[in-house]
């Protein structure tokens, strides 16, 4: 079991590198990460946003604002 997080780490610090190599800021870089935590949980709710709300534990508000700041309203 101890081998799953090191796994995640060496990927999320992978892509970390790779934004960074990119010349992307941490505020890019946030911004990219979150929006890649919202899709994913929209992907595992089937696009419900209360589910994938409550999944990554944030206001249904945050990812409907969300869905539709970024033109996803028909769904992903």
């Amino acid at each position: 079991m101890p081998d799953k997080p090191h796994i995640a780490q060496k990927s999320v610090q992978e892509l970390i590198d790779k934004e960074l190599d990119e010349g992307r800021g941490i505020h890019d870089i946030v911004y990219r990460f979150r929006n890649c935590v919202i899709v994913r949980a929209l992907e595992r709710c089937q696009n419900n946003q209360v589910h994938a709300a409550e999944l990554i534990k944030t206001h249904r508000n945050t990812v409907s604002k969300w869905v539709r700041f970024h033109g996803l309203q028909g769904g992903l």
